[in-house]
């Protein structure tokens, strides 16, 4: 069965609190729901964080995930990974990365690198992460594209 999850994101310029939001999609035929960085300074308020938690459970939704700059991640770890397990979030997604890493070898091996780190950093956390790819990752680099070098090979 397919099931079916909003991003958020799309609904940036609703002027609803987060909570609402999520009630507003328990409306919906969406299964569920995925968050986004703005989130989390929402989250930061307990009521905010309870009233949300209580908007997923009553309406039914799943929380397929959040994203979060890679940024934040790195220096807000166990911060970020608090705050998303409180709504029940164990997937992350880094949205992006710097077009201008995926120019060079060295540039992409870097970001590989990084993305690899907190990947198993986040494993031992029982999260998973992903990442949202966009064109410039496929933008041909000494004969291959980003997702084609050795670094981003999947184990």
């Amino acid at each position: 069965m397919v099931r079916t999850a909003i991003q958020l994101f799309t609904l940036r310029d609703v002027g609803d609190s987060l909570p609402d939001i999520v009630s507003r999609v328990g409306d919906t035929a969406f299964d569920g729901v995925e968050f986004y960085d703005a989130h989390f300074d929402d989250l930061a308020d307990p009521e905010t964080a309870d009233r949300t938690r209580e908007a997923l459970s009553e309406d039914g939704l799943a929380v397929a995930g959040a994203h979060v700059g890679i940024d934040r991640l790195e220096s807000s770890f166990d911060e970020v990974v608090s705050t998303w397990e409180m709504v029940g979030c164990s997937t992350l997604v880094i949205p992006s990365y710097d077009s201008e890493a995926f120019t060079t070898v060295d540039g992409i091996e870097e970001a590989a690198g990084r993305i690899a780190g907190l990947a198993a950093d986040l494993a031992e956390r029982d999260v998973e992460l992903l990442y949202h790819n966009h064109t410039f990752e496929f933008v041909e680099v000494k004969g291959s594209v980003a997702f084609e070098l050795p670094c981003f090979a999947a184990d």
